[in-house]
């Protein structure tokens, strides 16, 4: 019967979330951009991950040639990686952060987590379709896809240690 904390948990969650939601649409005028990155906001909250993106990300330049379905597809896959990285660290280390920016003559985009990294004998077989660290059955496609789209708009990815002990991915894909 513990209405009163019930109703401030309540108002705390919708207050960031409508931060949240404020912040995104200020960054990222780009509904369909906008749209994957705060479907997987919400399901890193379902899954108790803790999704944090640097408030001084934008995405405000995007040229009308770069597929915003392909930026999609990356970032989806990217941090649904991520997110499986951490899900069974202890509730306190599931870290994931992201920052993007389109300032320059990039987009660029890193995703990092708190996870076991990638390991060294995967990182030349990692975007290779059906390779996975997961074992097998419907594994191995994700990050397939995300070279694929890279490939197509003539973009790049790196993989490195993350500051947070996991995985950085960094994203560039040119503007011209």
């Amino acid at each position: 019967e513990a209405y009163r904390e019930a109703l401030d948990l309540v108002v705390t969650e919708s207050t960031g979330y409508e931060e949240f939601i404020r912040f995104l649409s200020e960054a990222i005028p780009h509904p369909v951009i906008a749209a994957i990155i705060l479907g997987k906001y919400n399901r890193a909250k379902e899954l108790r991950v803790n999704f944090s993106i640097d408030r001084d990300s934008t995405m405000s330049d995007v040229p009308k040639w770069v597929s915003q379905e392909k930026i999609v597809t990356i970032v989806g896959n990217l941090l649904d990686n991520a997110f499986e990285a951490v899900v069974h660290q202890p509730p306190a280390s599931r870290n994931v952060e992201m920052s993007f920016t389109d300032l320059g003559n990039d987009i660029v985009f890193e995703i990092e987590d708190s996870g076991p990294g990638v390991a060294v004998d995967q990182l030349d077989r990692i975007f290779e379709k059906g390779v996975s660290s997961k074992g097998q059955g419907r594994r191995g496609v994700g990050l397939y896809l995300v070279r694929q789209r890279l490939d197509e708009l003539g973009g790049q990815v790196m993989i490195s240690r993350s500051g947070l002990g996991g995985a950085l991915f960094t994203v560039v894909i040119p503007k011209e």
